[in-house]
């Protein structure tokens, strides 16, 4: 059968391709890549054959081109404005594998307090890993240039152009949690990794999350641009990329939404009026239509609410994958911090700060302590409370805490299963009930031998006073929203959450809500940890009295012991004797017990004396032991009452001193040869002193005993753990079509027009303009001219080894960052070197093992040369030159 020879444009690899394939699809045995013959560049015959029957086959080649492309049409075509270069057959699909379990760090500790290696192996854990694993999709376009050579010119991530905290649009954050991955060359070629079995309906399902990311690069391209989509699967147990190799490919100049798009200008200018958002309603040919009253001023992070805060709420309603919405503090390697972790993208956002620091308000309501400055709020907070009382308070006139030695952890919470939102039965309306959480708490889980323990218990075994802080503050709300702001915009969250969880219960598959997803977001930045807030609450009264409410808030003392941390152990603890006390805890050691003890404070202070003393401490019960440590040294100062007790005592004392003094006088006198008139009155005057001195005696020492059995109570916190649930789920959104709010809300929505309308006794209302849009062009960003920018600055190297086929990759994306892969061909492995202000970053090597797996692992080499401009291995006569250098 008559063969031509062809170059493949792809990987340049020499094909002989039979002359039965004109005008067909076929794929390259080396890079598994599509071409349509005839091959540009133009084939080369095999034989020797005539012009004429040349000109004929050419031709007819031609023609074949000409009919296949009139004829055949792509499935599911990606825009109207697309030209699919895939396959005209069915083209098995080749998968291969992907290690990244020798990356992980397996004793990470996710948010329940587990290991990571150990809940790898839990479905139920799913979305604790998610965070931990998701991000190792970046492994894909590495292992396919393992698998099939390098690009032309050299990808890197599109998250590349996003600094974290910085402006964004919506949509990439979605890229940072991994599950999505889009590479570019910074011209016209794009690669996409998505979920899924098959790459084009992977990339018909999530096109309306990712054309806005293509359509920011088919601006970069300044013309049609080449996406290649694949399709992959992370096995989270195995800890392994299952990759089909085979990509769907297309062309295309735009990427325009396929639905109804929301009108973003609309809800702008709804949110510049500062509205209390009251509900919603879905109607086809209007689109998703927000309404609000005239109310208190919107605000979330002391900025007033904009149309950005909802794409964050609808992002973590629709995008979350398994990892749904929350925030909590939780377990960290170091147990003198705690991990913020944050579920549904809420990082670095204002809705995320809010979330934070109303979890952090716990620290106030439970220590007293402001969790930032660290100042005494109780007299604060209870001028808006009265009835307020910190934890520590009520565990004081509990007066249960002292008599139980075991350290008991809580974790607060606010729940969202009170955020009420009606809408009747087609979905079209809905209307917020009660836009408010729910506080409660939970024992922590280290409290417990297993996790059925802890769920049987977990609320049932709480402190009376932690109860009765958590009752308090669900019972008096909106004056804890007056004291603190983020309780107060808390709410605004609830309203914002409770709308896009009743859209994700409409699913209105008319309209594209993920137009959010284009909304740009401020800069904002979130903490990742915190030291944990460690205080003592004092208090000194006598062991058999009870102090009253009054006393307890008026003469208790807060100390803020966290600073202690930060100084070394030798200026904490002076000596190895108050290392023993710290090590004992309140417990008095046994002789054995006492010669370990010291053995061990030893070393410590040989070990950690110039270290500071969060160094020292290796687990929750060092923690536990240096927090009474310190509590039992502390110093307080004595309150009024106990001070006067003690001038009384000793103006006694003193008087006592002087009588027996004067009664020693007179029994010198007495003992001197006198007259019997005087002695008689000496001895009156004796028996009347000493009358005087055993009556003040026998007063003094009932107070000397009361003074002596007075004692300092302390409480020792140690604020472990927290959050707040924002799971779509758990927010109660009801169909009921009888809702006599709901009908109210119809009734009265009827009237308002999207300028403020007065309905009376109703208020002034508002509503978002009702007009959907379809835009023929999807608008720029605001901030693509930057990305555009940075993109013209990225510097690309390929040299090729036309020996035995190594080769290496360099990128220069910054003044700060590059990128650089070496592939060897006889090792047939291939290192990645991440670089940040000329230092390495990371070096991963990949090679295939005995069954085919690509596995990837962390290199110990640390001698890998800094990256220059262009890269030392570059030469014009060896090397093939991509991109702008």
């Amino acid at each position: 059968m008559p063969h031509i020879r062809c170059l493949c444009p792809h990987c340049r690899q020499l094909l002989e391709v039979p002359l039965k394939l004109k005008g067909q699809t076929f794929q390259c045995p080396k890079c598994q890549k599509l071409m349509r013959f005839p091959v540009d560049p133009p084939s080369v015959p095999t034989k020797k054959t005539s012009r004429r029957r040349i000109a004929f086959f050419l031709a007819g080649c031609a023609l074949a081109v000409l009919i296949a492309a009139l004829i055949s049409r792509p499935v599911a075509p990606p825009t109207p404005h697309s030209v699919a270069t895939s396959a005209l057959r069915p083209v098995a699909a080749t998968w291969i594998t992907i290690s990244y379990a020798d990356l992980l760090d397996k004793d990470a500790i996710i948010r329940t307090g587990q290991r990571l290696g150990s809940a790898l192996h839990d479905d139920q854990l799913r979305n604790a890993v998610q965070p931990f694993v998701d991000r190792y999709s970046q492994l894909l376009p590495v292992a396919i240039e393992l698998t099939k050579g390098p690009d032309q010119i050299p990808s890197h991530s599109v998250l590349d152009f996003f600094a974290l905290g910085e402006r964004q649009p919506a949509w990439v954050a979605i890229l940072r949690g991994g599950r999505i991955h889009i590479v570019t060359d910074d011209k016209n070629h794009t690669k996409v990794f998505l979920l899924g079995d098959d790459p084009q309906q992977s990339y018909s399902q999530n096109y309306s999350v990712v054309r806005h990311c293509l359509s920011m690069l088919s601006r970069l391209a300044k013309g049609d641009l080449n996406v290649d989509v694949f399709a992959y699967h992370n096995d989270y147990a195995n800890s392994e990329l299952r990759l089909n190799t085979t990509p769907y490919s297309f062309r295309a100049h735009a990427f325009e939404p396929r639905k109804a798009s929301l009108n973003l200008d609309a809800l702008t200018a709804f949110f510049a009026e500062g509205p209390e958002i009251q509900g919603a309603a879905l109607k086809k040919g209007q689109g998703l239509i927000l309404y609000g009253s005239e109310g208190p001023k919107q605000m979330l992070a002391g900025n007033p609410v904009e149309l950005s805060d909802l794409a964050v709420a609808y992002r973590a309603v629709f995008h979350a994958g398994d990892n749904k919405a929350f925030i909590s503090l939780d377990p960290n390697k170091d147990p003198t911090r705690v991990t913020v972790n944050f579920g549904g993208f809420l990082e670095n956002t204002r809705l995320g700060s809010v979330v934070l620091e109303a979890d952090k308000r716990f620290k106030t309501i439970t220590s007293g302590l402001d969790p930032n400055s660290f100042k005494d709020l109780r007299n604060y907070t209870r001028n808006f409370v009265p009835t307020f009382l910190s934890g520590a308070e009520r565990d004081l006139l509990n007066g249960d805490q002292f008599n139980n030695s075991k350290w008991i952890g809580t974790r607060f919470w606010y729940y969202p299963d009170t955020i009420g939102v009606d809408s009747d039965l087609n979905w079209e309306y809905a209307v917020i009930t009660h836009p408010r959480f729910t506080a409660d708490a939970e024992r922590s889980r280290e409290d417990f031998a297993s996790p059925e323990d802890f769920e049987r218990k977990k609320r049932n075994t709480l402190s009376p006073s932690i109860r009765a802080s958590i009752d308090d503050l669900n019972r008096n709300y909106a004056q804890y929203a007056q004291a603190f702001s983020e309780i107060s915009e808390l709410t605004t969250i609830a309203r914002l959450m409770g709308l896009c969880s009743w859209l994700s219960k409409a699913q209105p598959d008319w309209l594209d809500c993920d137009e959010l997803l284009s909304v740009d977001l401020p800069p904002w930045r979130t903490d990742i940890e915190k030291t944990q807030l460690i205080a003592a609450t004092v208090f000194l009264h006598t062991e058999a009295e009870m102090p009253d409410q009054h006393q307890v808030a008026a003469e208790s003392k807060v100390f803020f012991i966290t600073p202690i941390l930060e100084r070394t152990v030798g200026d904490v603890f002076q000596s190895s004797t108050n290392i023993v006390r710290y090590l004992s805890g309140e417990a008095d050691p046994s002789v054995a017990s006492h010669r370990k003890f010291d053995l061990e404070a030893a070393s410590l202070l040989s070990q950690y004396q110039n270290s500071k003393v969060r160094d020292m401490l290796h687990s929750k019960r060092d923690v536990e032991l240096f927090a009474e440590y310190v509590a039992g040294a502390l110093k307080p100062s004595r309150p009024a009452a106990v001070n006067n007790l003690k001038t009384w005592i000793t103006a006694n004392e003193a008087a006592l001193t002087k009588l027996e003094s004067t009664v020693k006088k007179i029994e010198e006198r007495m003992s001197v040869e006198m007259s019997s008139e005087d002695y008689n009155a000496l001895v009156d005057r004796h028996n009347e002193l000493v009358d005087e001195y055993e009556q003040r005696r026998t007063n003094l020492n009932p107070v000397i005993e009361r003074y002596n059995a007075l004692d300092i109570q302390h409480l020792y916190i140690v604020e472990i753990g927290g959050g707040i649930d924002l799971e779509p789920s758990k927010f109660a959104i009801r169909q009921n079509a009888s809702s006599p709010r709901l009908i109210e809300f119809e009734n009265r929505i009827a009237r308002v027009g999207h300028q403020w309308t007065d309905l009376g006794d109703s208020g002034k209302w508002i509503r978002s303009d009702n007009l959907a849009r379809r835009a023929s062009t999807i608008k720029p960003l605001a901030i693509l001219d930057d990305r555009l920018a940075v993109a013209d600055q990225v510097k690309h190297w390929v040299k090729t080894d036309v020996q035995d086929g190594s080769w290496r990759t360099a990128i220069r994306l910054d003044a700060s960052r590059a990128q650089e892969k070496s592939y060897d061909a006889r090792q047939q492995t291939l290192q990645v070197a991440e670089f940040a202000g000329g230092q390495l970053q990371s070096l991963l090597v990949a090679q295939k093992d005995g069954s085919g797996r690509i596995v990837f692992k962390r290199a110990e080499r640390q001698n890998v040369l800094p990256p220059q401009d262009p890269p030392v291995w570059v030469s014009t006569e060896h090397s093939e030159l991509g991109g702008r250098n």
